[in-house]
């Protein structure tokens, strides 16, 4: 098996417009270990984000928008498995998540957020497939 940073290596080779990402358990643990890549989010940035995800009848996040690293994203849009924010002069991050883990793609002021998307969305159902 890889190892989770080789899963957000994998988006940033497949599209060169995302150049930081994460993995997270949608329990809130953080999966990908820290190295320049990854996005090193603290464990209660990603515990608060989690129960973010996972509380469907309670939408915050379109309210609050999502902090990652110490930055506030804005809110752009979201669906029942994808999540988009942007924060303006410094990127925006696209989020999918499954049933067990949450993928977050940071895609760099100015890069094409649709190729960041589409190399996020092969990521997710690879690891779907893998049950994750």
């Amino acid at each position: 098996m890889a190892s989770w940073n080789d899963y957000v290596k994998t988006i940033q080779k497949s599209c060169g417009d995302c150049d930081k990402g994460c993995i997270l358990g949608r329990d809130g643990t953080i999966w990908t270990t820290s190295q320049d890549n990854v996005l090193n989010i603290s464990p209660e940035e990603a515990s608060k984000f989690a129960s973010s995800i996972n509380d469907q009848q309670n939408d915050t996040l379109s309210s609050t928008g999502v902090t990652m690293c110490g930055e506030k994203y804005n809110f752009i849009r979201k669906d029942d498995r994808f999540l988009f924010c942007k924060k303006g002069g410094q990127g925006s991050l696209s989020i999918q998540w499954s049933e067990k883990s949450i993928i977050v793609a940071h895609c760099k002021e100015g890069g094409s957020t649709g190729k960041v998307n589409e190399a996020l969305h092969k990521t997710m159902s690879h690891l779907e497939h893998c049950d994750y």
